[in-house]
């Protein structure tokens, strides 16, 4: 948090380089940090969530063997992984592109996707927090009891730092429609993932709208690429229980998800939390 402001008065100063260019790698670096310290902050409430699930007793077991329970520690450390995923993923495109290793689509396509994961692992950060602080019960609210009250404080700056999901969605729409990123984007999406014809339809249906008429419902294309590119990301892990997070999240995550017709639900939470 800033603690404090200073005001050079006569202080004289020159330009180095071209400004622009200087403010897109600032943001997008700054960015690509915001997003690594929301996965830490989501593997810390994994952590403290499924430690003290493990060993608060109710009814004479631990409370991590409550269906309720199990789901929502499931839901964290698939959440957790799939940050991390993506995050890493295009931190290693990153290093590509800053070192010029990268292919011709992909500092176009870094671009974009360091916005996207900005907003995916934002939004996924407080409600992780939110849900170890429910495994917790009372205590997850006790400031002295565990690190869950500041991390969630926190993970409010996460979201409002380095781009707010809307101004970011801005950004996303006005690159799409003015210079058509989204194009190399899914390029390089399909080469690493495999097809994605359905969401890029619908990605390009929108930004097909004027401005004004395709802002209403960009974000929600925004939304349901986040599930398709993590979920296919964990698919490619070599750790079985992440490909297994991957493939829960891609059923939760999907579109009009409903648990009552999830017959595998109980069987891939066994084996996320094995």
């Amino acid at each position: 948090m800033a603690s404090a402001e200073i005001d050079f008065e006569g202080a004289e100063g020159w330009r180095v380089g071209d400004f622009r260019r200087t403010v897109e790698i600032v943001l997008n670096t700054s960015r690509l940090y915001n997003a690594v310290v929301a996965c830490a902050m989501l593997q810390r409430a994994w952590r403290e969530a499924e430690g003290y699930a493990r060993h608060r007793g109710a009814f004479g077991r631990p409370i991590k063997d409550f269906a309720v329970i199990r789901i929502i520690l499931a839901r964290l450390w698939t959440e957790a992984c799939a940050a991390r995923a993506s995050t890493f993923w295009l931190a290693d495109m990153a290093d590509r592109v800053a070192t010029r290793r990268a292919g011709a689509e992909e500092p176009a396509a870094l671009r974009m996707l360091v916005n996207l994961n900005k907003i995916w692992t934002a939004l996924a950060c407080p409600a992780g927090v939110r849900d170890a602080i429910e495994v917790l019960g009372g205590n997850g609210a006790i400031e002295d009891f565990s690190a869950l009250p500041r991390l969630l404080r926190d993970s409010i700056v996460i979201e409002a730092w380095e781009g707010g999901h809307g101004v970011l969605c801005a950004q996303l729409l006005r690159d799409s429609q003015r210079l058509r990123l989204h194009e190399p984007m899914f390029a390089v999406l399909e080469a690493r993932l495999g097809e994605l014809a359905d969401i890029r339809a619908r990605w390009a249906a929108v930004v097909a709208r004027p401005e004004s008429e395709a802002s209403w419902y960009f974000r929600q294309v925004v939304e349901d690429l986040r599930v398709v590119v993590q979920s296919r990301l964990l698919s490619l892990e070599a750790d079985p229980r992440v490909v297994a997070a991957g493939a829960h999240l891609g059923r939760y995550g999907a579109r009009g998800y409903d648990p009552l017709a999830d017959e595998g639900l109980a069987a891939r939470v066994n084996v996320l939390l094995s």
